[in-house]
């Protein structure tokens, strides 16, 4: 989890107009699996948005779990419907964005490929934020798939030198 430990969170990013927590895809998971075990005893209990916080987390348990059954795909659905009939109850003005549209998809998807850890993006993700990182750091784009492709062989060879 060292890696992946999300960034600090200021008062400023949470007062800012868009609220948003500036954090990796793995910073935000493993943000939300530590915060019930950091806050969940100072929050109220059945608190309506904690709860289907929770909710979506037991959700993202499911989706994620490396092993899964046939048998769990109808009560996921069940879950998910819940989650989002919630959420339109408790975030009447929020609109559905894409990704929480996608989760209607996910029981079909388990049933069909397996578990999403076998199939998820998160490594290509990483990867591409060090290339992210990389093109901010050399400040040179006149030819940038050649400036990031002769770095990236210099830190494979590097690997390859010490491993």
């Amino acid at each position: 989890e060292s890696p992946n430990k999300p960034v600090p969170i200021t008062s400023t990013s949470l007062d800012s107009s868009d609220h948003s927590l500036k954090q990796t895809a793995s910073q935000m998971w493993c943000l939300g699996r530590m915060l019930p075990l950091l806050i969940g005893d100072f929050i109220p209990r059945q608190q309506p948005q904690w709860e289907n916080f929770l909710l979506m987390l037991t959700i993202v348990d499911y989706a994620f779990a490396p092993v899964t059954s046939c048998e769990i795909v109808p009560y996921l659905k069940l879950l998910i419907e819940e989650h989002h009939m919630r959420f339109r109850m408790l975030y009447p003005f929020a609109s559905i964005t894409p990704k929480l549209h996608y989760i209607i998809h996910l029981p079909e998807w388990l049933l069909r490929f397996g578990p999403a850890s076998k199939y998820w993006c998160m490594r290509f993700e990483a990867k591409h934020s060090y290339f992210k990182s990389l093109a901010h750091r050399v400040k040179c784009f006149k030819n940038i798939a050649k400036t990031l492709a002769d770095h990236h062989q210099h830190l494979v060879l590097l690997y390859i030198q010490w491993h």
